[in-house]
Formats: structure tokens, sequence, C-alpha cells
């Protein structure tokens, strides 16, 4: 007779692709064997869902499972993973869909009994939390926060609601996963939780299997991808190699991303160094605000925001630099990534960039929201060939690995049910 799999429920509050989700997925794709996955999420264009195979989405109606499309998402040789999309749950603050979104988490709960509760970001933390306490049964809660979101350039009062309510919701979870140090020392100054309910994993990927296109490949890849955002710009100028460098940033178009000092930094660099290109790969709301920056800055040849591209890790090596500018960060994927592919890196003293980024060892770090400081750094590594490849031999990955990161969170998956 074969033994029941303990089941993972794994929550999260978007659905479009970012760090935290992909989190969720290495972390689901990889436990099929041992473990029955679920995996539930709100807003997003549900790229999500269509990473773990293809669009069979499900959905909670009236208090019952109603399937959109039949099967499960995705069929792995040990093991398949469904998932269900929370059609309330949102990322901003809104009573009426965070009460409805609170329900409609403890319908599943309740539909699915899993062993474990797996939260990821701080508004599924709180409403997982709540959610699960009225329930007939306690399964293992892990929470894991990826930055924590009271770091975020939110109102003063949005930032102390949070921090008010992650205190609050900590004394339902059973352990409290920090991906980076320094959010654990936050969780700590903050008083969230006892110290013993705190964990640091950092994230981690399978650097062997990154399918990076090679230099000319990515490169006439990117071009190709200006073009066809009707960019006044001719590729052409690209591939003769007219432009001194091209800086590149992976990241959704978010306030906490920090690409408007990325912008910023752009107009100054390119009154030394005219033809540099900037790239970002990514989407977002903050597109439109970004779009007017670039324009009244005059930028329009020379930085291009390139939107959702599937895979985007692949395009890195067509990069000379790469900035991550963001002003809060838990553990970042795509330093790894970057990193990995050999470049040369400035990014911002947030969050676990310093735990991966060595100042002037393996990369360059700035003061968040500083452009100035920014501007220096990209001229700095653009007028000193010597630099960049210096910081490139300095590279040491074996502390990220996937393997690592899920051996370690895996050891906090202890399934129990204890009954009302």
């Amino acid at each position: 007779m074969t033994q029941k799999k303990p089941k993972i429920l794994y929550l999260i509050t978007q659905s479009e692709w970012g760090g935290a989700q992909k989190y969720i997925y290495d972390l689901a794709v990889n436990l099929t064997e041992s473990y029955d996955i679920v995996i539930a999420a709100g807003q997003g264009n549900g790229e999500l869902f269509k990473q773990c195979g293809h669009e069979n989405i499900r959905t909670l109606e009236h208090g019952s499972i109603r399937t959109l499309e039949h099967g499960s998402i995705r069929t792995l040789e040990h093991g398949s993973i469904r998932t269900f999309r929370l059609k309330h749950l949102k990322r901003g603050i809104n009573p009426f869909f965070d009460f409805m979104a609170l329900w409609e988490i403890r319908r599943l709960i309740k539909t699915e009994q899993p062993d474990i509760v797996h939260l990821n970001s701080s508004k599924i933390s709180i409403l997982g939390s709540l959610a699960n306490k009225s329930i007939g049964y306690q399964p293992s809660i892990i929470y894991t926060a990826h930055g924590w979101v009271f770091n975020e350039p939110l109102p003063g009062w949005q930032k102390k609601l949070y921090l008010l309510l992650e205190k609050f919701t900590a004394k339902y979870k059973d352990k409290i996963i920090c991906v980076s140090g320094y959010d654990k020392k936050v969780a700590l100054e903050n008083k969230i939780c006892p110290a013993e309910k705190l964990i640091a994993i950092h994230n981690g990927i399978d650097f062997n299997n990154l399918d990076f296109f090679d230099q000319n490949t990515a490169r006439q890849n990117l071009f190709n991808l200006i073009s066809n955002n009707d960019s006044p710009a001719s590729p052409l100028d690209f591939a003769r190699g007219e432009r001194l460098a091209i800086i590149g940033a992976i990241a959704n178009l978010y306030p906490t991303k920090g690409l408007k000092y990325l912008v910023e930094a752009a107009e100054n660099v390119i009154k030394e160094h005219p033809q540099t290109i900037f790239l970002a790969l990514g989407e977002g709301q903050e597109r439109k605000n970004l779009e007017a920056q670039i324009k009244k800055a005059g930028l329009e040849n020379n930085f291009f925001l390139l939107g959702n591209i599937d895979q985007a890790y692949r395009y890195l090596k067509g990069f000379d630099i790469f900035v991550l500018p963001s002003v809060k960060e838990g553990l970042p994927y795509t330093l790894l990534e970057a990193m990995s592919a050999g470049l040369p890196i400035i990014a911002t003293k947030v969050g676990g960039a310093p735990e991966i980024i060595k100042d002037n060892i393996n990369g360059l770090l700035i003061e968040p929201k500083n452009s100035k400081q920014l501007t220096e750094a990209l001229n700095k590594l653009i007028n000193n060939q010597s630099l960049m490849q210096q910081l490139t031999s300095n590279i040491n990955l074996t502390d990220f690995s996937l393997e690592k990161m899920i051996k370690e969170t895996t050891c906090t998956y202890a399934p129990r049910r204890v009954g009302t």
C-alpha cells in the first residue's frame, strides 16, 4: 500500500512572475516526489500558473471547487501540481476584497486540508494566518518573508499597519523564513516574533541548468526586441558596435525597484557616453511614469522598456553591465543570475544584496535612491574595462545553490494536525 504524501499548500498574493513566484515554483517542482503540491495565487497575469505547465486554472466559487479546464496543471515524473486562482486577493489594502479573500482562503484550506501551509508575501501571510484559525484542524504554518513590506516606499500609516499585523499574526506561524540575514535582523529589531521562530535561508538557483544565450545571440535578440518596441534607434547601429555599453536591468516596473533612479543616472551618463543604451526587462504599474520620465529627459534613443520577456535571464550575456537600483529587496534572484552570467554588477545596499555582492570585490554597492552614486559607479565601470574584468573574476556562488535552499527549507516542514 502506497503511503499518502504530506500535502503542501503554497499561497502567494500575486500570480505574475517575480522572485517570490520563482521561489515557489522551484520548491514545488522539486518536491513532487515527496509531497502533494497545491499552489494558489491572486491578482496578476497568471504567469506563475503558466510556468507550472499550462493555463488550466481552478477557482473557488460558492464554497466548492469549480474546474475551468480539466486536468492538473503540470504532471511531473513523480507527481503533479494543482493550482487555484484566488480571485479576490489583491496586493493593495481594500477592506471589501480583503474580507472576501479571507473567506476564499479559508474555503481552500478546508477543502484541501493540507498538512503544511506555506505563505509567501506579507499580504497573504496576514490573511492566510487569520483564515487558518477558524478551521477544524491546525496545519503547520510556514511563512517566507521575501523582504518586509514595511520597508517599502509606502505611506507611514501603511508601514505601521503592516508592522502591527506582522507582529499580531506571527503567533499563528510555526516558522518564519527570512531570505537574508538582513531581514532576520530587521525582524528581531522590530520584535516581530521570538528568535526561535526565525530562520535565515538564502534563495538558491540551479546554476548548472541556466540556459543563457551566447553574447552575440543575446545581443541580436535584444536588438530585435528594441526594433519591435517601435524604437527610433536602429539595431544596425548596435550591431556595428557603435554603442559603448549596454546597461541592463531585469525588474518588474514597481516603485520598489528604483528604476526612476536608473533613468536619472542614464541622463547623466549619456552626457559623457552618448552612445550608451539602457534596457529594462519587466512590466508593471510604473510603466507610464517611467515612459514620461524617459521622454522628458530626451532618452527615447537610449533607454528602452522592453516589457515582460519569457525567461529574461537568458538575455543577460547581451549586457555589459547589470544594474539593480532597488529601494527594497529580499534576496534578488536576478543578482545570482547576473553573477552566473559573468557580468559586472552595480546594486543598492538593500535587503540581502550585500550578502551576495561584496563592494569592489565582485561588484559595486551604492546607496539606494541615489542617482548621483549610480552615475559615478556606471561611469567608473564604463571607463575601466580592467575593473569590470576584475569584478567578474571574483564570483563565488556556492552559498546560493538551489539544492541547499531546498534542503534547508524542507527541514522546516513538520506536518502536524491538531483537532479542535
